[in-house]
């Protein structure tokens, strides 16, 4: 779960830049 929730931040930061 800790790898899905890290995935999630990168494209989660990747979308708003």
């Amino acid at each position: 779960m800790s790898r899905f929730s890290s995935l999630l931040l990168i494209l989660t930061c990747c979308y708003t830049i």
